[in-house]
């Protein structure tokens, strides 16, 4: 078993030869920030440590830094061999953006960055050719469901703290909670129906 995963942990990032990079550069065409900032750094720091490669010497370095960059944007894998999807990849860049930035590196602006930003773009129109830019979006509530809510007694005639988040994130937000914590109270205003007594939100 030990071997086993000797042998998974070592094919998790196959080393490209440069003409391989070559080839996939002419093919080109705050909780959840702090989540993929720290899965981000774990997929790297991975990577770092099978190639034997030191972070502080990449922090002292924006050369260094791109240059493993370069190749990581190329050869990142799950931990099972497997390629990233397209979101996944993007929510590392992203993370490791995040990360480098306090220590005043920009791996996306840097001049220094631009080679290894163009692997990454290529390797994203790969992963789009591979059909790994999919998303799956979770099924909408339907409308039986929701009657379901509003007849169970958890909501009510009179406004309630969980109705009122409820309906925020239905109708207010994308995605789930996606944006619901850029809300602020000056985007909403309490307004009167025709009848001048029912209050709804806008």
């Amino acid at each position: 078993w030990s071997l086993l995963c000797e042998m998974a942990d070592r094919d998790r990032f196959p080393e490209l030869s440069e003409s391989e990079l070559t080839s996939l550069l002419h093919q080109k065409n705050s909780g959840n920030t702090k989540k993929v900032t720290k899965v981000a750094l774990n997929v790297f720091r991975d990577y770092l440590k099978e190639r034997k490669i030191d972070e502080d010497s990449l922090v002292a370095s924006k050369d260094k830094l791109a240059t493993v960059l370069r190749k990581f944007y190329a050869e990142a894998r799950k931990k099972n061999g497997e390629f990233f999807t397209k979101a996944s990849l993007v929510g590392i860049r992203f993370g490791l953006q995040r990360f480098f930035i306090s220590h005043k590196i920009d791996i996306i602006k840097d001049s220094e960055s631009s080679e290894a930003n163009t692997v990454y773009q290529a390797e994203i129109s790969e992963l789009k050719r591979e059909g790994k830019a999919h998303t799956q979006h979770k099924p909408a509530i339907n409308k039986h469901d929701i009657k379901k809510l509003y007849e169970s007694g958890l909501f009510n005639l009179r406004d309630t703290p969980e109705q009122s988040f409820f309906e925020i994130m239905l109708f207010f937000c994308r995605r789930g909670r996606e944006n619901l914590r850029e809300l602020k109270k000056e985007d909403f205003s309490i307004c009167t129906d025709s009848s001048g007594v029912k209050l709804r939100l806008e």
